[in-house]
């Protein structure tokens, strides 16, 4: 069965957990109380903070909503596009107050830093990537060359 946005996010929340436990205990401290609804590509789906857990869930009433695409979440996750670009972009839109959106924010922040630091996430990206319809043929063949974002401007590699 192919992996979907979901399902890789939910395990990567598990590797965060496991492999990065201090970056857990703070995702779950900048995401306490926070419900989110994701919109992902074709993809809809909730995350819920609650009680030091952080969790996916079926979409529902969420007082933050995130917008974006497989594409911008494997930019992400290799290092290739930042927050502020995607958001600047508005190629990662975000729906709800100041306040819940400077947590998400931040939440945003300590999980693209597990990302990097939690060793089971190297084949995590790989998957993450592999849903990316820019990514391009695959394995061992050469790819069309992603643009590359400096201070948010995209230059073509």
């Amino acid at each position: 069965m192919a992996d979907t946005l979901r399902a890789l996010i939910a395990e990567s929340l598990a590797v965060v957990r496991w492999e990065a436990p201090p970056l857990w205990d703070a995702l779950g401290q900048r995401l306490a109380g926070l419900h989110l609804d994701l919109a992902l590509g074709e993809e809809r789906f909730g995350i819920r903070a609650e009680a030091g857990e952080v969790r996916v869930v079926p979409p529902g009433p969420a007082a933050v909503r995130l917008v974006t695409d497989a594409t911008v979440i494997a930019a992400l996750l290799d290092g290739q596009l930042t927050l502020a670009a995607a958001v600047q972009g508005d190629r990662l839109q975000l729906f709800g107050t100041l306040d819940d959106l400077r947590r998400l924010l931040a939440g945003l922040h300590v999980y693209l830093h597990a990302a990097v630091r939690a060793p089971g996430f190297g084949p995590l990206r790989a998957r993450f990537a592999a849903l990316d319809p820019q990514a391009g043929p695959g394995p061992g063949r050469a790819a069309a060359p992603r643009p590359e974002v400096i201070d948010g401007d995209v230059e073509q590699g």
